[in-house]
């Protein structure tokens, strides 16, 4: 791995772990509770940070379709819960992308990691679209950290 992603490629992993263990014990009813009754519930949280690697991974040009993607689009939530994803299914995607994007960052060489890049990115370039990424993940984390305390869970660190 290049020099650029080894921090980051920490980062990611720490993210997986703390992605998984933020949604250990939650039960149905704690990971549909909206907070403030209208914010985005745990699961929906996770289910669009895994849409979001999943998007980010087919952009670096391998295959992996969500068939229930669109219920996790950026700045929206579905009123009809109904229709997402079991916790367990959110959580094997997860794992399955983790493992094949840590794959895929180690193998990208440093022309291609400074190249630009038409994903998301802070300044244009792949290795700003993997920096994005990384806050993102870390975001959606800490959010899901929050729901797993005020649902009377065990805390996510420390």
């Amino acid at each position: 791995m290049i020099p650029h992603l080894e921090g980051l490629a920490r980062v990611f992993a720490a993210s997986d772990r703390l992605f998984i263990r933020a949604l250990e014990g939650a039960d149905r009813d704690a990971l549909l509770r909206r907070p403030g009754g209208a914010g985005n519930p745990m699961l929906w949280i996770a289910g669009h940070a895994t849409r979001v690697r999943s998007q980010f991974v087919r952009s670096l040009g391998y295959e992996h379709m969500l068939e229930w993607a669109d219920e996790f689009n950026r700045g929206g939530s579905s009123a009809d819960d109904s229709r997402w994803p079991e916790v367990a299914v959110i959580i094997e995607a997860w794992t399955s992308i983790a493992v094949e994007f840590q794959t895929h960052l180690a193998a990208l060489s440093e022309d291609e990691l400074l190249g630009t890049t038409d994903s998301p990115s802070l300044d244009g370039t792949l290795l700003g679209g993997v920096s994005l990424l990384a806050f993102h993940d870390a975001y959606h984390v800490g959010q899901l950290g929050m729901l797993r305390a005020n649902a009377g869970l065990s805390r996510l660190v420390g």
